[in-house]
């Protein structure tokens, strides 16, 4: 499992979610830990592509906040998330499997893996004990001796995403869909033509139209504009070769261009639903690139659970007992001359 962290900054606003959404799909991930995320209110979204997002709440000061990014293909494993403080969160999943440093020869049916901005530098191994330590670390620092220790009187390992793991190269896939090949294919009608030319600009325009429609048929809401998409790649640019100044600016504006956007795209789906006499509501709601999901719910006891089966299992109890009917009805007896005795009369119906 690819565990990642983020140190967002802020995260309360939709303009500053877009985002860390678009750069977190450039990437292979399974759990992207979110700090520094300065929210007020919580919020659990689903987004169109199947990633789940959690978000906590900071501090009065404004301060803190965590949360975490699931992908989509990862999802379906989620159990339940906690905000157990501004600083603290706690994700369970269910059948993820182990990481290949923490795979051992016996079994275990728990795994535990703590990710976060701790600012802790660990550096080489000092020791033949300190197996936890990799070869990646250049330094030390105070937090880094902290963690170090915490680490060892947990008998935990400390993996650095970076430079964990070799980075392997997949084969691509091989199998051939030959129900849509032929499908494609057989659109192809191949005539007689004595211009090549003429033939080949034919083949062409069909090879196009055969990409057109290999596409997905979903309409994708276009919600950033091209040069704000091309702001976004700068940005990565300069970050990537170290330019901080140029980070920073860029950083910045492409903040502002993302608001801007928004607003826009915002305003014209306005437009359209009033033109169009439809729910404003409803447009508003759909323009959102994610759903919101509850995730916690209170037992008939009063406690309160944030399991999602604990959370199906009492709404199932709910509903269960709202429609049965416990209400006692006597058996109808037939007459020997064939007329039924109805227990209630017409008009009490």
């Amino acid at each position: 499992m690819a565990t990642c962290t983020f140190n967002a900054r802020t995260l309360a606003s939709e303009a500053c979610i877009e985002d860390p959404m678009i750069q977190a799909r450039k990437i292979k991930y399974d759990v992207i830990g979110l700090t520094k995320t300065r929210r007020h209110r919580p919020l659990h979204a689903v987004c169109e592509t199947g990633e789940e997002l959690f978000l906590g709440t900071c501090d009065s000061r404004g301060v803190g906040g965590v949360g975490v990014l699931v992908n989509t293909h990862l999802a379906m494993n989620i159990d339940s998330y906690e905000s157990l403080t501004t600083r603290i969160g706690r994700l369970r999943l269910r059948r993820c499997g182990s990481t290949t440093a923490l795979t051992v020869s016996e079994d275990h049916t728990l795994f535990k893996v703590i990710v976060g901005d701790f600012n802790a530098k660990i550096g080489p191994r000092r020791t033949t004990e300190e197996l936890h330590i990799g070869t990646h670390g250049m330094e030390w620092n105070e937090q880094g001796e902290r963690l170090s220790e915490f680490i060892m009187s947990t008998h935990t390992i400390h993996v650095r995403g970076e430079r964990a793991a070799k980075s392997r190269k997949r084969s691509p896939k091989t199998v051939v869909n030959w129900d849509h090949f032929a499908s494609l294919a057989s659109l192809w009608e191949d005539s007689v033509n004595d211009n090549i030319d003429e033939e080949y600009d034919q083949l062409v325009e069909h090879l196009h139209d055969c990409a057109r429609r290999a596409e997905s048929l979903k309409d994708v809401k276009k919600r950033l504009s091209s040069k704000t998409l091309e702001l976004v790649r700068q940005r990565g640019i300069a970050r990537a070769t170290g330019n901080h100044q140029q980070t920073s600016e860029l950083a910045k504006v492409r903040r502002e261009a993302i608001e801007e956007d928004l607003k826009e795209r915002r305003a014209a789906v306005m437009d359209e639903a009033a033109e169009a006499g439809k729910s404003i509501r409803k447009a508003r709601r759909n323009f959102a690139n994610y759903k919101t999901k509850m995730t916690s719910l209170h037992r008939p006891d009063g406690t309160v659970t944030a399991s999602r089966r604990a959370m199906e299992n009492v709404i199932y109890d709910f509903y269960s007992d709202l429609f049965d009917s416990y209400v006692y009805r006597p058996t109808c007896h037939l007459r020997q001359d064939g007329y039924v005795v109805l227990s209630v009369l017409p008009s009490e119906i």
